[in-house]
């Protein structure tokens, strides 16, 4: 593990704050405590995981709003002795990336972390890859939606025509304006771009 991956332990104890920052540390990483969100916030946005203790319950919340403020995301880690299910549950509604109990070893919150930033990447790609492909599909109109619908469906022309009341030509244009707007050089890229933006049920709506 790298001493250039930072971390921040956010507790208001201060035997248990010192505790958690030296088994960190001892684990390699650049661990700072902080005592209050305030003093967190103060030096901008963090640059590296937050460890936070169950009695910050508003930190999460605060923490998440302060990462969508800035665009910036970081790991928040919450943890705490025995604490109630449904509490931990709350906090990982509010945003929290993941829970430990403590106490914990150094070397069992790095292994932590790493799951955590793993499988935010895949999150986060996926996520970029549906926001990307919402764009490519958002000029198509309501006709050429539905068509494009039917196509992942794996409709053939004739099929399309008939469940829309409309010609099969009517269908091959709709077919060659959607590839157009879509930059899609065939219809494979079309539906796997449809794949990608979600359900094409969804959003039918603008102009035929």
């Amino acid at each position: 593990m790298g001493s250039q991956r930072r971390v921040f332990v956010l507790d208001s104890s201060n035997r248990r704050r010192a505790e958690l920052t030296w088994e960190l540390t001892k684990s390699g990483l650049a661990a700072q405590p902080m005592e209050t969100l305030e003093e967190l916030l103060a030096l901008g946005p963090p640059i590296g995981a937050i460890f936070v203790h169950m009695s910050h319950p508003a930190a999460v919340k605060g923490l998440v709003a302060f990462r969508d403020r800035f665009d910036q995301w970081f790991p928040v880690i919450v943890y705490c002795q025995q604490r109630d299910l449904a509490e931990i549950v709350d906090v990982i509604r509010d945003g929290a990336s993941d829970y430990l109990e403590y106490p914990f070893t150094g070397e069992k919150a790095c292994e932590r972390l790493d799951r955590v930033i793993a499988r935010s990447d895949c999150e986060r790609a996926q996520h970029d890859l549906r926001v990307g492909a919402l764009k490519r599909l958002e000029p198509l109109s309501k006709r050429e939606r539905e068509v494009l619908m039917h196509v992942s469906r794996g409709d053939s022309s004739k099929v399309i025509a008939r469940n829309l009341s409309i010609s099969p030509r009517t269908v091959e244009l709709h077919r060659a304006n959607l590839l157009n707007k879509l930059d899609a050089h065939s219809t494979a890229e079309a539906v796997r771009i449809a794949m990608e933006g979600g359900d094409m049920t969804l959003g039918i709506t603008g102009e035929a």
